[in-house]
């Protein structure tokens, strides 16, 4: 027994996904992946730049912690790319300047005592 037959001017529908259909979600999925990436270049890159400036402030609060305890004169110092200068005025208050070449600088302010 067979079942009914369809009718010669009526097609069956077919199952599965066209090839327009795949092609579409490969798009999007590929665009889906680009942007994950994206992001975690853009979280790779932040996280180097908080890195270096985390150890530049390290080296800042050693210079500092060093002036209130020496009360030493004006001075220079440079490590890598970091150039750390520090001036101490007449009232013995110093500013410490922090620079890296192409890059953020940053002043501390403080009394060297």
């Amino acid at each position: 027994m067979s079942g009914p037959r369809p009718s010669p001017g009526l097609r069956l529908k077919a199952r599965g996904f066209t090839l327009v259909e795949t092609l579409v979600a490969l798009v999007v999925a590929e665009v889906a992946v680009l942007g994950a990436m994206g992001m975690a270049t853009t979280a790779l890159a932040r996280m180097n730049r908080t890195s270096a400036l985390e150890s530049n402030l390290v080296r800042v609060h050693a210079v500092w912690d060093s002036l209130s305890r020496s009360g030493s004169v004006n001075g220079r110092d440079s490590a890598d790319r970091l150039v750390i200068s520090w001036v101490i005025d007449s009232l013995d208050l110093f500013t410490i300047t922090a620079r890296v070449p192409g890059a953020d600088s940053f002043a501390v302010r403080g009394a060297v005592r």
